[in-house]
């Protein structure tokens, strides 16, 4: 049975969730900024008043 692992992000994720949004804004036809992007997510990755990212993991059976 597979489950599912909640995250909650943090700046250490910042490569990772970039890496995931690029690809994401072209299949959405929305413009890709990396340094703006990474500004903006890096800001709110350091504040949790601004909110949270959560990522989640599934988890195959061995």
């Amino acid at each position: 049975m597979s489950s599912l692992r909640l995250h909650l992000a943090g700046e250490q994720d910042l490569a990772l969730l970039l890496s995931m949004m690029e690809p994401f804004n072209a299949l959405e036809q929305t413009p890709w900024d990396p340094i703006a992007k990474k500004r903006a997510l890096g800001t709110l990755l350091a504040d949790v008043r601004l909110g949270v990212v959560g990522l989640l993991f599934l988890s195959k059976p061995l």
